[in-house]
């Protein structure tokens, strides 16, 4: 009994006539089948709709009287006709990736383009070109652009990482919507904007009272779509000069008669501390009006980078860098950022905490005309 199955080659469903000639050299090799008997093995599997158009390229001969190579050919050259390389090139350079296909699909069908291209040795490299010029994500492509060398393997890693990342946070955004709308949560909320980051927001109600879902982009009001799709994500606020929102969201508004939605409520322990800046640190300012103190929950972070943070965080704990603590009264977010070299740099998101009520020390910073002259005469120089 022979190992293994042959199933008919489907002529009329577009089949690749190459992907089956290799199945039957398989299926003759796993079979230790004799050179005499390659022609019959194919002749008796192929089916006969194949058979018969063999028949008809083979007259007046019949397919049997014919080596295996050459009954290969003659069915490769009708089925399969040479293309136009510049054409294949040019159907493979027109291919963007389409706004329903993810990452690995579109990789895929540009290889499946390149294989008539004749690209040879160069075939990583062109692949890698289109992948990420075709990408329907202006962030995720210019994410790619800053990396000054980058090659087909880690061009592609880097993007499934980006997409997976995009789509965990995609996630996390669409159930936080239920935590800042949920009932029993007081006269404000925690929740998290569409973009997967922790807001602090003051809770809707309608007039009855009751609490509602908030469905507004929080970055500029519009209901039609989620913020981390917004188009004003890198705008820049004419009245805080913070990036991310239009000044019509912008929390500061309220004095100037403007609603307050997204108020921030940081809470930090007075002190009545002073300092000139000599020691070289910030210190909170006095006049607050809140006593007690503030814990943000953690992020959701997405699968991608959760094996990369935990090995950053294990790092900094092991050369005495952060110190773990069971639990804390405070609590800021961690922000993961990804380096160049694929590694991850934790920081903290202050932003939301304390730094609004940090004690800013103005000094005038040094002319370039100060700095040339205090350098000139100089000798050794270092960065």
């Amino acid at each position: 009994m022979p190992y293994g199955k042959l199933h008919e080659f489907d002529i009329h469903a577009g089949a690749k006539w190459d992907c089956y000639v290799r199945l039957v050299e398989q299926f003759i090799l796993l079979n230790a089948i004799g050179r005499e008997l390659r022609v019959a093995t194919l002749v008796t599997h192929v089916g006969p709709a194949t058979y018969e158009l063999m028949c008809d390229l083979c007259s007046p001969d019949n397919p049997e009287d014919k080596e295996f190579e050459q009954l290969v050919m003659l069915v490769r050259e009708h089925l399969e006709p040479k293309r136009s390389e510049i054409a294949e090139r040019h159907v493979f350079r027109q291919r963007r990736q389409a706004e329903t296909e993810n990452v690995g699909a579109f990789l895929q069908n540009l290889e499946h383009l390149a294989t008539h291209c004749n690209f040879g040795a160069l075939l990583e490299e062109n692949i890698r070109d289109q992948f990420v010029s075709g990408l329907r994500s202006e962030e995720m492509r210019s994410r790619l652009f800053a990396e000054p060398t980058i090659d087909y393997k880690k061009a592609v890693e880097l993007a499934l990482a980006l997409e997976a990342a995009e789509r965990h946070t995609a996630v996390a955004a669409s159930s936080s919507a239920a935590v800042v709308g949920a009932p029993g949560l007081g006269s404000s909320g925690l929740g998290q904007g569409g973009d997967g980051v922790h807001r602090v927001a003051a809770a809707a109600a309608t007039a009855s009272g009751s609490r509602t879902l908030r469905s507004a982009c929080w970055r500029c009001g519009r209901r039609n779509h989620p913020p981390n799709k917004c188009k004003f994500k890198f705008y820049t606020c004419n009245t805080c000069n913070q990036s991310g929102h239009l000044a019509v969201r912008c929390g500061k508004g309220a004095k100037n008669g403007k609603s307050d939605q997204y108020k921030s409520q940081n809470y930090i322990v007075q002190s009545d501390m002073e300092s000139d800046a000599s020691d070289g640190l910030y210190h909170f300012s006095a006049g607050t009006n809140y006593t007690e103190p503030i814990f943000c929950k953690a992020r959701p972070i997405p699968l991608a980078l959760r094996i990369p943070v935990e090995r950053e965080l294990r790092r900094l704990e092991d050369e005495s860098i952060i110190v773990k603590v069971e639990r804390s009264d405070y609590g800021t977010p961690i922000v993961p950022i990804i380096k160049r070299d694929g590694s991850i740099r934790i920081c903290g998101d202050y932003n939301i905490t304390v730094n609004k009520q940090l004690k800013d020390f103005h000094f005038p910073l040094p002319r370039i005309e100060q700095l040339f002259a205090a350098l000139s005469g100089g000798e050794h120089f270092t960065k």
